[in-house]
């Protein structure tokens, strides 16, 4: 659990650290919070592009090592496709957050900061999406 707040409270680390080097350098500048969401976002759903071997009796293990193969659920490798797709919306979405980061400011009107909005989007999908496939059990359908 405590590795869990330290890795998914990285990109408030990362926030307040920029926070105390603008203050530090005496820059006054528009946030990268929204694209260093993203960012960590985007790593996260990296490593849920891996397959979970599925439980096999141990002489298929055995036959399947030999080929250097294994088995995995049909589920998962759905759900793997998924994450390719949402793994390149979500550059997407980080590169229109730099984009809107790195623009000149002009008076919108609006309150909201799209960037910022954007990164939290992305970060807390992908969380969730971590932790589903942490949690999802694969086993009904092996091929």
């Amino acid at each position: 659990m405590f590795r869990k707040v330290l890795l998914y409270g990285l990109p408030i680390y990362l926030y307040g650290l920029e926070l105390l080097l603008k203050a530090l350098a005496s820059i006054q500048a528009d946030s990268i919070a929204g694209p260093t969401l993203a960012g960590a976002g985007l790593g996260f759903l990296l490593p849920l592009t891996e397959l979970k071997d599925v439980p096999v009796d141990p002489t298929t293990k055995k036959a399947l090592d030999a080929k250097k193969a294994s088995a995995y659920s049909k589920n998962d490798k759905t759900f793997c496709d998924f994450i390719w797709t949402c793994f390149f919306v979500s550059l997407g979405a980080w590169m229109y957050c730099m984009y809107l980061t790195l623009k000149l400011p002009r008076e919108t009107g609006s309150v909201l900061n799209r960037s910022l909005a954007i990164g939290c989007i992305v970060f807390l999908g992908s969380v969730a999406l971590t932790e589903l496939k942490e949690r999802l059990k694969w086993n009904r359908s092996a091929s």
